[in-house]
């Protein structure tokens, strides 16, 4: 449950910073969270299906770690002030 609590904080986030892409790449992942769970369900696991799940994953881990990388770079950013030391 904390896990889709800060999934969709990030998303707020995102969204408040004007990163939209960024808030659909984690919306993304929460998809793809919940299509996995589904195809594990399958109760014949053939080779295509598991590569299918590996790919899902990987994209979805990606995109994960992709709009974290640029939110944070965002945030981060913003709390440098003008002498270009970092606020406490």
């Amino acid at each position: 449950m904390a896990t889709w609590s800060w999934l969709f904080l990030l998303i707020q986030q995102a969204r408040y910073n004007n990163l939209n892409k960024m808030a659909w790449l984690f919306l993304a992942n929460i998809v793809i969270v919940f299509v996995l769970s589904g195809l594990a369900r399958i109760p014949e696991q053939s080779i295509p299906l598991q590569w299918t799940e590996q790919l899902l994953n990987t994209f979805g881990q990606g995109a994960f770690a992709y709009a974290a990388w640029k939110l944070a770079g965002v945030i981060s950013s913003r709390s440098v002030t003008a002498t270009g030391q970092a606020s406490v």
